[in-house]
């Protein structure tokens, strides 16, 4: 038979200052009234979207000592993909061995959800999803709004150290939202106490993220979920513009010897085993592509102050910043020149051995032209090739997220990407593009940023990719950035 104290030990109090009528009906005004407002032991916040934080959640701080070791003994498995890298438990619902973990799970499904429905006026279901997160050093989760069928109610349980401050990161960062419902900017930030419970609404503008973790010594430790309840009609998702196409630019052949590798030009050897190998792998990286001197003469203009950088959003799909193709230096702007120009989709043809040059019915490619044709003066009838170019800049906290409503995906398509600045750069930093199938987890391939190096890879509709966020690492070394010239050519 349990002690007294035991039993008290093992019991989850919900703090009873939030059970007071007096604070609850006080409390209940403001949240319908949806106004900002400070509690004392809560804070009600209106902006950006409803938010509603509870200090000292659980009164027993001898219980939160008591579940922390428990969840301390849970086996965690890692969650690694474009959106977010952390540990996290199964669902603590199917844990019956450890009493304060159970005790934790019956007071929120049961008192809190209870005291939740009242506030919100939300019929909520008696089930909950319920898991222990451990972020570390570098970890994160970027910005995304949490719907999912049946979610009404997100929240979260803070069981990192006393001593945690803006410095360590890991900040619950909410988001506002344009005209288009889809997140802008991060308008308020929560620091991860101890032992608060941070709740809102599932909304289709709930936009938030886990800011990532800074410190090297302290673990982010959280125990979050959902409340279910019926589910509420959500709008089409947002479909941003399909942006213009280029098409090919002329280029004389003396010009193509000035920025080209000439081994590069050697069709009966070289070409043709660069597409037998991409034939059999849908990618290849070709080093040394351009010539020396042309390739510092870019490297050193994107770090040029002529270069004006614009970040791109938004953060729930990208972040990241693209360089103003009005304003280039000249180097820069023969080299986009020359990446878009009739020569290079001929020039790729015949690595690839797909049909770039012509538009066809049918889904099949064709094969690359006659050898003649790779001639940079060439200037037969080609039909409409069509690729998108741009010059992107890579630094810390810059990611792109797979995601499917990419206006850029067609049937089939040709990523070209060739990356500077990258010597020191390291798996670890993150900002590698994986490719993934739609709808799956498991990675397809994985491109490495690599000096000077020419990335070819080709996908079809069902492919996503994304680059993986560049996590705090990369201010380690002397230059924290690199840069990408990213072409994208279509079949």
């Amino acid at each position: 038979m349990k002690s007294t104290s035991q039993k008290e030990c093992t019991e989850a109090k919900f703090n009873s200052q939030f059970r007071n009528l007096t604070f609850l009906d006080h409390f209940k005004q403001k949240y319908g009234a949806k106004k900002t407002h400070m509690f004392g032991c809560a804070n009600l916040f209106s902006e950006p979207f409803l938010c509603c934080q509870l200090k000292d959640f659980i009164e027993d701080q001898s219980f939160i000592c008591n579940l922390q070791s428990e969840l301390n003994k849970l086996e965690l498995y890692k969650k690694d993909n474009d959106l977010y890298k952390f540990r996290q438990s199964s669902d603590l619902k199917n844990i019956k061995s450890k009493p304060h973990i159970k005790a934790l799970t019956t007071m929120l499904s049961t008192e809190v959800r209870l005291w939740l429905k009242d506030v919100t006026g939300i019929p909520l279901y008696d089930t909950i999803d319920l898991t222990c997160s451990k972020y570390k050093y570098t970890d994160v989760l970027l910005c995304h709004d949490d719907e999912l069928e049946g979610r009404r109610i997100a929240f979260i349980m803070y069981l990192t150290p006393d001593e945690w401050s803006t410095e360590n990161g890991g900040q619950l960062c909410l988001f506002n939202t344009d005209e288009h419902g889809q997140p802008k900017e991060i308008m308020k930030k929560l620091i991860p106490q101890r032992n608060s419970f941070v709740f809102f609404e599932v909304t289709p503008t709930s936009f938030h993220q886990v800011e990532e973790v800074l410190s090297k010594n302290k673990v982010r430790w959280s125990v979050a979920g959902w409340f279910h309840g019926p589910n509420i009609e959500r709008p089409h998702p947002y479909i941003e513009p399909v942006k213009p196409l280029s098409t090919a630019t002329d280029i004389q052949t003396e010009e193509v010897k000035k920025w080209l590798n000439v081994s590069y030009l050697d069709i009966e050897s070289a070409l043709k085993h660069i597409q037998s190998q991409f034939e059999e792998e849908s990618e290849i990286q070709l080093e040394n592509f351009f010539l020396d001197n042309k390739f510092e003469e870019i490297s050193h203009a994107l770090q040029s102050d002529s270069v004006v950088w614009t970040k791109r959003g938004p953060p729930n799909k990208r972040n990241l910043y693209v360089a103003d193709e009005g304003n280039l230096p000249k180097v820069l702007q023969d080299c986009l020149h020359f990446m878009k120009s009739e020569f290079m989709f001929y020039l790729l043809e015949h690595m690839t051995g797909l049909n770039l040059t012509e538009k066809t019915q049918g889904s099949k490619p064709k094969k690359a032209k006659s050898d003649s044709q790779l001639d940079g003066d060439t200037k037969q009838n080609i039909g409409e090739p069509s690729c998108r170019a741009e010059l992107r800049k890579w630094c810390h906290g810059s990611y792109t997220l797979a995601h499917d409503t990419d206006t850029e995906a067609h049937d089939y398509a040709l990523d070209v990407s060739i990356f500077t600045h990258c010597n020191d750069w390291k798996e670890c930093y993150g900002g590698f593009i994986s490719y993934i199938a739609n709808g799956e987890d498991e990675e397809l391939l994985t491109v490495n940023p690599s000096d000077n190096s020419l990335s070819l890879v080709y996908r079809d509709h069902e492919t996503l990719r994304f680059t993986k966020h560049i996590n705090h690492l990369i201010t380690e070394i002397d230059t924290p950035e690199f840069y990408e010239i990213y072409v994208v050519f279509y079949e």
